[in-house]
């Protein structure tokens, strides 16, 4: 689109001359470049006139918040401290939000975050208010990015803490007879069992778990990453098995595993085959359909080399 929304001399006539009169004055310019340059110049004039009294708007907004706030304060009761006060305030700002929905007080919850209210954040929890926002807000704008006190909230809400079978056992025995638990049995845990780890999930006390038979994907879920997915990778490595020589030319692999670290696969395949003597072995990447790994015993490989011959 040509214009000449560039040129200061030409603006300058654009805007003291008629359009009929800039036209003559550039002969050389035709009427389709002048309405290019009006309508970019308008658009613009447009944005600039709603951010400048949009600003100003702004500005008198803050000065009526400022005023408000002072107000507040010059009504501090001569027998409640200030940081009393200061928790009254919450209690009733809280009030006042709790006639909106989840939604709008989930919102609400993630707002007083970004403004390091975390007093607020607080009375919001134990209202019963998820703090999943700002979980997700954490971790799109990253953890080392938040001052002390919105990491320390962090911590206490969403840090993972390592528990044994005997605690979970007292947990379980809580949310079985319906007993209030304490702060300290509120949060994310993980337990290790028979090479089984069980994340249990009991910020709101409704102790949830789900079992997996890799570490970090259980850690993983713990952060917030979706089930379907991590339960997919879960599954990705199969390791197979041909016990002897009858069942590799059948094609009839037995399963013997399904592991999410190819690794582990490795590892695990190489083990066995050494252990028990199996004719072959290989692991399967179930996703991509490749075989990513293959264990060839000595008569197995005495074999193809008859083959070959």
């Amino acid at each position: 689109m040509q214009n000449f929304i560039d040129d200061k001399e030409k603006m300058n006539d654009f805007k003291n001359l008629s359009k009929n009169e800039f036209l003559k004055s550039y002969s050389y310019l035709t009427e389709e470049e002048y309405d290019n340059t009006k309508t970019i110049y308008n658009s613009l004039l447009d944005k600039v006139k709603s951010y400048d009294e949009t600003k100003i708007k702004q500005e008198e907004l803050q000065t009526k918040l400022n005023k408000i706030e002072n107000q507040i304060l010059n009504m501090i009761p001569s027998n409640i401290s200030k940081e009393n006060f200061s928790n009254l305030i919450n209690e009733i700002r809280y009030d006042y939000h709790a006639k909106d929905n989840r939604e709008n007080r989930e919102i609400n919850m993630l707002n007083a975050f970004k403004q390091n209210n975390i007093k607020l954040c607080n009375i919001y929890l134990n209202k019963g208010v998820s703090p999943d926002r700002i979980f997700q807000y954490i971790r799109n704008v990253g953890y080392n990015n938040f001052c002390l006190d919105q990491q320390e909230f962090f911590n206490k809400y969403f840090k993972v803490k390592l528990i044994t079978k005997e605690e979970f056992n007292n947990l379980y025995q809580k949310f079985e007879n319906k007993q209030s638990f304490v702060k300290e049995e509120l949060g994310k845990f993980l337990m290790k069992e028979n090479e089984i780890y069980t994340t249990i999930d009991n910020r709101f006390g409704n102790l949830h778990t789900e079992d997996f038979k890799d570490r970090i994907l259980a850690l993983r879920y713990l952060n917030g990453e979706g089930i379907d997915k991590l339960r997919d990778e879960e599954c990705r490595y199969e390791i197979g098995i041909y016990e002897t020589k009858e069942d590799y030319e059948q094609g009839e692999p037995f399963q013997h595993n399904v592991v999410s670290d190819l690794n582990e696969a490795e590892n695990t395949l190489n083990n066995l085959m050494k252990l028990n003597n199996y004719y072959s072995g290989f692991v399967l990447d179930q996703k991509t359909g490749i075989e990513e790994y293959a264990y060839y015993s000595d008569e197995q490989q005495e074999d193809e080399e008859e083959d070959e011959i």
